[in-house]
C-alpha cells in the first residue's frame, strides 16, 4: 500500500511538471499566432491547446513504453485531438507545438529513468535526440492533417452533394500516397515538370475511377468539367495566395506548384473522359462471346450471345472473360464484327495509347507501359484469325446458378463462390472463375470466400491472372 501510494504521488508530481511546462511553452507559442484568432481569448486558446497535449501525456501506458514508442504515441494522441478540434482555425497549422510536445516527452522519459544513465544499460537518451524524434513525428502528423484538410476543402467546394463529397474525398485520400509511390519508383531521369505531370495523371485516373465505381450515376457526377475543377482546387486548396498544394513537395521543390489554370489539367481531364468512353463502348465492337453447350438431339453447339452483366453486377470485360474462360475450360465462339480478330484488341491499344499521344507532355512512362501491354495483347489476336475462332472442349461449363454474371457465367456449378465487398458493404456473389476474370480488369477489387475451405477469409489467390 505504501509503495502504491508513493507511486501515485510520483505520477501526480510528474503530471504537475508536465502541465506547468506546457502552459508556459504554449503561451509563448500562442503569442505568435493569436492575431489570427477571432473568437477565443488568449487565455482560452492557451487552455484548450494545453489540454490536448496534457490529456495525451496522462495516459499511464506511456510510462510502460520505451521512450521512442512513448514519444510517438504521445504525439499521435495529442495531434489527433488538436487537429480534430482546431483544424478549421486559421492558426491551426501555424501554431508551433514542437517544443511543447518535446517537453512533455522529456518529462515522461525522466520519470521512467530513460533520460539518465543507469548502470549496465548503456547511455540514456539525450534531450536533443528525443526532441529530434518528437519533431519528426510532429511534422509527419501535421503534414497528414494538412493534406486531409486540403483534400476535404477542395472536394467540398467542387461537389455540392454531401454524399458525393464523402466518397470523392475517400477516393482521393486512399490513392494519393500510392500515386506518389509509383511515381517515385520510376527512377529514370526526367524533368521535374514531367514528374509532376506523371503523378497528376496517376492520381487523377486512380482516384476518379474509385470514386466513379462507388457512386450511383457516377458518369454524370464525375464529369470532365467536375474533374477539371476538382484538380484545379487540389492544386491550390487554400486559395492562390496560400502556398500549400496537394502536389507532393518532393516533386515541386525546385519549380514550385503549378498554377491553378494549368493547361495540363484541361488536357488530362479530356484524356481521362475519352479513355472511359472508349472502355464503355468497347463491348460493342469486341468479339461476341457465346457459351456453347452440345445439343443432345442434334449434337450441334448451341448457346446464347454474351453481353453486359445483369443490372447492378460487375460485367466481365472482353479480355477478362477470355482469361477466366481459359481457366475454367469454357467453350467459346468468337464472332468478330471487325476485319480481323485483333480488331477489338487493336481498338483498345489505340484507346490506351492515345493517353500518350501528341500534347500529352510527361507521359512517356505511361505511354511506354500501355504500348508494351497493348502490343502483347494485340499479338494474342494475330493476323489471319478472321470471322471466328472456335475452341472445342468436351466438358463445357454450365455456369453457376448463384453467380451474379448470370448467362455470362464462365464457371461451373461446383465452383467455390466469392462475395464482392465494396467499402465494407456486401456485394454480389461470383463463382471463382468469373471473379478471377474481374480481377484481370480491376486487381483492386476486394472479395471474401463465401464457401469452401477458406469461407469467411479474404480472397487471396496468387494464381489469378494479371493481364
Amino acid at each position: 500500500a505504501a509503495a502504491a501510494a508513493r507511486q501515485a504521488a510520483e505520477v501526480e508530481m510528474l503530471l504537475e511538471r508536465v502541465h506547468t511546462n506546457l502552459y508556459a511553452i504554449v503561451a509563448e507559442a500562442v503569442d505568435q499566432v493569436f492575431h489570427l484568432e477571432r473568437a477565443w481569448s488568449k487565455n482560452e486558446m492557451v487552455k484548450r491547446v494545453v489540454r490536448y497535449v496534457y490529456n495525451a501525456a496522462k495516459s499511464q501506458e506511456l510510462l510502460l513504453l520505451p521512450w521512442e514508442q512513448a514519444s510517438a504515441q504521445l504525439v499521435e494522441n495529442a495531434m489527433g485531438a488538436y487537429c480534430a478540434s482546431c483544424s478549421e482555425k486559421n492558426w491551426c497549422f501555424e501554431l508551433d507545438l514542437g517544443q511543447a510536445l518535446a517537453s512533455a516527452a522529456w518529462e515522461l522519459a525522466r520519470a521512467t529513468g530513460q533520460a539518465r544513465s543507469r548502470s549496465g544499460e548503456g547511455p540514456a537518451v539525450r534531450f536533443r535526440q528525443l526532441k529530434d524524434k518528437v519533431i519528426d513525428e510532429y511534422e509527419d502528423k501535421l503534414d497528414e492533417a494538412l493534406m486531409s484538410k486540403a483534400i476535404w476543402d477542395a472536394t467540398q467546394v467542387t461537389f455540392p452533394d454531401v454524399a458525393v463529397q464523402s466518397k470523392v474525398n475517400r477516393a482521393l485520400s486512399k490513392t494519393h500516397a500510392k500515386a506518389l509511390e509509383e511515381c517515385l519508383a520510376d527512377t529514370r531521369p526526367m524533368p521535374e515538370l514531367q514528374k509532376v505531370e506523371q503523378f497528376t495523371t496517376r492520381w487523377m485516373d486512380s482516384s476518379m475511377r474509385q470514386a466513379w465505381s462507388s457512386l450511383d450515376g457516377g458518369d454524370s457526377t464525375i464529369s470532365e468539367g467536375m474533374v477539371l475543377r476538382l484538380f484545379q482546387n487540389l492544386i491550390a486548396p487554400f486559395g492562390d495566395v496560400h502556398p500549400y498544394s496537394c502536389i507532393p513537395p518532393a516533386l515541386i521543390e525546385t519549380i514550385g506548384r503549378p498554377p491553378r489554370d494549368w493547361q495540363f489539367l484541361v488536357d488530362a481531364s479530356k484524356r481521362l473522359m475519352a479513355s472511359w468512353r472508349q472502355e464503355l463502348e468497347r463491348p460493342a465492337s469486341a468479339p461476341k462471346r457465346r457459351r456453347v453447350r452440345p445439343d443432345s438431339a442434334t449434337g450441334s453447339a448451341t448457346g446464347a450471345a454474351g453481353g453486359e452483366g445483369p443490372a447492378g453486377t460487375l460485367a466481365l470485360p472482353a479480355h477478362a472473360t477470355a482469361a477466366a474462360a481459359a481457366l475454367s475450360g469454357t467453350v467459346e465462339i468468337l464472332d468478330s464484327d471487325d476485319d480481323d480478330a485483333g480488331g477489338a484488341v487493336g481498338s483498345r491499344a489505340g484507346a490506351e495509347a492515345s493517353r500518350g499521344g501528341a500534347g500529352a507532355q510527361g507521359y512517356d512512362d505511361a505511354g511506354g507501359a500501355v504500348g508494351s501491354r497493348a502490343g502483347a495483347e494485340a499479338s494474342r489476336g494475330g493476323a489471319g484469325s478472321q470471322v471466328s475462332d472456335v475452341k472445342v472442349e468436351h466438358d463445357p461449363p454450365e455456369g453457376h446458378r448463384e453467380c451474379a454474371s448470370g448467362e455470362d457465367c464462365v464457371g461451373r456449378a461446383r465452383d467455390v463462390l466469392v462475395r464482392h465487398w465494396l467499402e465494407g458493404t456486401e456485394g454480389d456473389l461470383y463463382c471463382e472463375a468469373c471473379w478471377r476474370g474481374l480481377l484481370c480488369a480491376n486487381p483492386g477489387l476486394e472479395g471474401v470466400w463465401e464457401d469452401g475451405p477458406h469461407a469467411g477469409e479474404a480472397y487471396r489467390d496468387a494464381t489469378h491472372l494479371k493481364l
